[in-house]
């Protein structure tokens, strides 16, 4: 594509250029591809949460998924005491253990006020 644009004596020239500086035609390329991606990446940060306390939710139903390819995943459907359904999973294997008829979860709530739940150990809801 880069032949036609620059017809053949101009992309032989380029391509011949881009041989002998390489370091250059990296770090250039490099350059562009971190002046883009870092104002996307700063832009796009979690909201700062706060923990919010520990709560026990009864499980509706479980899923895992193991392959060579990818990491042991569990994830279960769960009922709040306020009656609010979700699914959590996690990729820690102690913690998908401790997962019976109930689960303990950890609350974290954002700077806007919106809640979200990770698996915690059953000692931290006995507390």
């Amino acid at each position: 594509m880069l032949r036609r644009v620059l017809g053949d004596d101009r992309y032989y020239r380029f391509t011949a250029w881009a041989e002998t500086h390489v370091g250059l035609v990296l770090g250039l390329g490099a350059l562009a591809l971190l002046s883009v991606a870092f104002p996307i990446l700063w832009l796009v940060r979690p909201a700062p949460h706060s923990h919010d306390g520990y709560v026990t939710a009864e499980v509706l139903g479980t899923d895992t998924a193991a392959s060579d390819e990818t990491s042991f995943v569990f994830r279960a459907a769960l009922r709040l005491s306020d009656g609010t359904t979700m699914r959590i999973g996690t990729e820690s294997l102690e913690l998908a253990q401790t997962v019976t008829d109930t689960a303990c979860l950890e609350r974290r709530v954002t700077q806007d006020g919106t809640a979200h739940y990770r698996f915690a150990q059953p000692a931290r809801c006995t507390q």
